[in-house]
Parts: C-alpha cells; sequence; structure tokens
C-alpha cells in the first residue's frame, strides 16, 4: 500500500523540508511510514513549491511530488475536495486509497481544518514552532529510537527534533528558489587569518578591543584611500604588539613583499602589497576580525550541543556555519510583509547578505556584527538581521546582533527596539560583557535558539 505525505504549504517552506526528511530519514525507527509520495496542498496564489521541495530533499527516498491547488483557500469543501482528488490520483486501483500521515504546521486555519475531513483515517501532526518537537495526533513525539513499548504510546517524550534532520545551504536555497551570490568569494573574507584571528579573540576575552576600535576610527579614511603611503607610519594601539605579530604573520603567507620591523614596530602601511593592504583594511577596518571569532565561536558551540546530543541518540550528521552569506532570493515572501525595506535601506530586499549563518538542525540562526558604536545604526543593523532570519528561516528562525556595546548601549539598545519596532525586540543583542570569555557567548547563543540540555 502507497505511504503519503501531506504537507499544508504555508509562508516559508522550511518546517514542511523538516517534516519531510525527519520520516523519509527517521520515520520507521519511531513506528511512522517511510512516504512514498508527498503531495503539498496549495492555494492558487501561492507559487509552485515542488521543485524546490524536491531538490532539497535530494537523496532521500522520495518516489514522488506531487502538488495539489486548492481552488478556494477559504472555503472548507474545496480544501477537502482537494486532498480527495490527490488521494484518488495515488490510488494504484479503485478503492486502493494510500495511508496517510497529514502534517497540518503549515497553511491557513481552513486547510488545517478541513484537510484532514478528506482523510479521515489520516496520521495527524504538527511541528512545533517554539519547541522544535512534532507532535503526533496530540501527544509529543520522537521518543528513543528502538522500541516503543505499548504502555508508552500516549506519553510525553521531550525530544527536539533539531536533533535528527540537518538542513543544508544547498536545501535551504532551493526551497526558496533562490541563489548564491558570492560564489567569487572575496579575497579577504577567503583568507584563513588564523594566527590572527586566535590575537584579536585573546584581546576580546581581555578586554583590550576598544583601543583597535579606536584606532580603526582614527585612520580609517586615511588607510582606505592610499594616503598612508605618503606617512612615515601609523602607530599601533599600545599594548596590542602579540596582535600586530600574528597579523604580520599571517599575511607573509598571502602577499610579495616581506613584513619586517617598519610593519611590525613602525606601522608603515605603504611596507604592504596592494593584496595584503586590502585583506588587513577588511579585518581591521571594517569589522572582519569580528565576524571570523563569531564564526569560530558559533562553530565551537555548535559541536559543543549540538553534536553532543546527537551522538547520545545516534545521529551523525553534522551542523552547518558559514560567513559572509550573500544569496539572491527568486520570490520574497516578507518583502511582502514589510515592502518598506526598499526605502529604509535602498536595495532590493531579494538580496541578503548575512555576516554569520548558523543551520541548527532546521533551526536557522542568523547574525550581525559591527563594531560601530552608533545607537542608530546598531538600531538599523538589528532590524535587518531580523528581518533576514525571518525572510529565509520563518517563524523558527532567529536573530542575533554581536557588537561591542557597553551593558547600558545594550539596554537602550533593547528599548528603542522594543519601542520602534515591535517584535524586532526579539534580536537577541550581545555586547562586550557577552564577549569576555567564549562560554558566555554561548550562553547567548544558548538563549537565541531556546537550546536546552
Amino acid at each position: 500500500m502507497t505511504e503519503v505525505l501531506i504537507l499544508l504549504q504555508g509562508g516559508n517552506p522550511v518546517p514542511n523540508w523538516a517534516v519531510a526528511a525527519f520520516l523519509l530519514e527517521q520515520g520507521p525507527q519511531f513506528g511512522l511510514a517511510c512516504p512514498d509520495a508527498v503531495v503539498i496542498l496549495k492555494t492558487r496564489e501561492q507559487a509552485d513549491p515542488a521543485a524546490g521541495l524536491k531538490d532539497a530533499l535530494g537523496q532521500q527516498r522520495t518516489a514522488r511530488v506531487l502538488v495539489q491547488q486548492v481552488v478556494d483557500a477559504n472555503d472548507g469543501a474545496s480544501v477537502t475536495s482537494a486532498v480527495e482528488q490527490a488521494l484518488r490520483t495515488l490510488g494504484s486501483a479503485p478503492g486502493a486509497l494510500p495511508r496517510v500521515h497529514l502534517n497540518y504546521t503549515g497553511g491557513t486555519k481552513v486547510m488545517a481544518v478541513h484537510a484532514p475531513r478528506g482523510c479521515p483515517t489520516a496520521t495527524l501532526s504538527y511541528l512545533d514552532a517554539a519547541t522544535h518537537r512534532l507532535w503526533v495526533e496530540g501527544r509529543e513525539f520522537i521518543p528513543k529510537p528502538g522500541r516503543i513499548p505499548a504502555e508508552e504510546a500516549g506519553a510525553r517524550v521531550r525530544h527536539d527534533l533539531r536533533l535528527y534532520v540537518q538542513l543544508r545551504f544547498e536545501d535551504l536555497w532551493s526551497l526558496h528558489g533562490a541563489m548564491r551570490a558570492d560564489r567569487r568569494r572575496p579575497l579577504a573574507d577567503a583568507v584563513p587569518l588564523g594566527d590572527a584571528t586566535k590575537a584579536m579573540q585573546a584581546a576580546l576575552e581581555a578586554g583590550q578591543t576598544q583601543s583597535w576600535v579606536d584606532w580603526a576610527g582614527a585612520n580609517r579614511e586615511t588607510l582606505k584611500s592610499g594616503a598612508a603611503d605618503s606617512r612615515p607610519a601609523i602607530p599601533w594601539p599600545l599594548d596590542q604588539q602579540a596582535v600586530v605579530e600574528a597579523i604580520a604573520r599571517d599575511l607573509q603567507q598571502t602577499g610579495s613583499r616581506s613584513l619586517g620591523s617598519s610593519f611590525v614596530q613602525d606601522g608603515q602601511w605603504s611596507s604592504l602589497d596592494g593584496r595584503q593592504r586590502h585583506i588587513l583594511a577588511r579585518f581591521l577596518l571594517e569589522g572582519g576580525w569580528l565576524e571570523r571569532v563569531v564564526e569560530q565561536w558559533t562553530a565551537a558551540w555548535l559541536e559543543d550541543r549540538l553534536m553532543k546530543a546527537r551522538e547520545a541518540v545516534g545521529v551523525h550528521k553534522r551542523p552547518v556555519v558559514e560567513r559572509n552569506v550573500r544569496v539572491l532570493l527568486g520570490v520574497s515572501d516578507a518583502a511582502q510583509l514589510l515592502p518598506e525595506y526598499e526605502q529604509l535601506y535602498g536595495e532590493d530586499p531579494r538580496t541578503a547578505e548575512i555576516d554569520v549563518l548558523a543551520l541548527v538542525g532546521h533551526q536557522l540562526l542568523a547574525i550581525s556584527c559591527t563594531t560601530a558604536t552608533r545607537e542608530v545604526y546598531q538600531r538599523e543593523r538589528a532590524f535587518e538581521i531580523w528581518y533576514r532570519a525571518r525572510q529565509l528561516g520563518g517563524e523558527e528562525a532567529r536573530a542575533m546582533l554581536v557588537s561591542l556595546a557597553s551593558r547600558e548601549q545594550v539596554g537602550n539598545l533593547k528599548r528603542a527596539l522594543s519601542n520602534d519596532y515591535g517584535g524586532v525586540a526579539q534580536v537577541q543583542i550581545v555586547g562586550k560583557d557577552d564577549l569576555a570569555s567564549r562560554e558566555r557567548f554561548w550562553k547567548r547563543l544558548d538563549e537565541a535558539v531556546g537550546w536546552t540540555e
């Protein structure tokens, strides 16, 4: 008998992908059938989701993806009829209807109420956005794999769906009909700069990065314009010799010139070749060092939190995190919610650029990093990262702004966001006190995605 999964298309395709991926990969271990076919119930106004979902499911065992359009999404009878028609299409013979699992996470309220009437014997489920837990027929699902004793069949077993599925960036782009716009990654972002990043991390934990912020602010225009060539030297910040030496070691591997005492001790910017100057400008003058530290700490957090939890349940999928992700969206659902974005920022809302992007299972975590101190600029960055997170990851997505703001400045920013944007107050605001150690930053990541062990 054919096993069918019915999904109701909503404003974001990620939850449907998560449910389908879980059932295809893990379903039988939990007493749920692995679907032979996936039906997506959509309204007339919605784009065709079949190609994106099929591409995102990729190598998994989906025999067929069928899209069934609802003639009138506000009419319950029309919704029920669409479900019945889809099942007749998939039936192998008259009267031989398939077995059905209907997940009503997406779609409209009318669809959620009336779709089950077209398949009254179906297994029903819902993926809760707040807890990332799959509820099946009124009970929380995902018990420990391997055995489901009858006496425990109705028990609520607390587990997280993020442990069992892992969205990839390629999957995310397919779901949105998007494409990467950063295939030619900028040189300054591609160079490892490992020693320099470690040195800046040590300075950050020691509370010594303000001197770099002040130095960049005082010399940014001179250094980026090339006027430094006519100056004998631009002194480095005091007590930052370890950082300067680490920068020199990394730059030595990237350029044609040997960096000696003229650069390390005297700060002669003119001793750099064009390639080295470009790399260093991005790292020091544009806050690239903070993005690199945040990327490394986030990757380590994923290893410590998610991978340990996955190993405990026998799952070995690796989470993913990248820096400086730029993507061009084919269709922007969120742009319809916030059409003023283009007016505010002067750019197409379909183009998303995110400093650090992590995929915690199927949940997206978008992080914006800035060394700017002006509150109005930080407020704009917080709004933008919240917008991009919702645009790509839907209701489950989370956003974070990382800056060098003081505790008082963080409090003021939170109040300003709440007053100006309402829901944007959900953005996790991280200041310099939270960057005093990796462990403190990890706690803020825990809070951002709702991670509990």
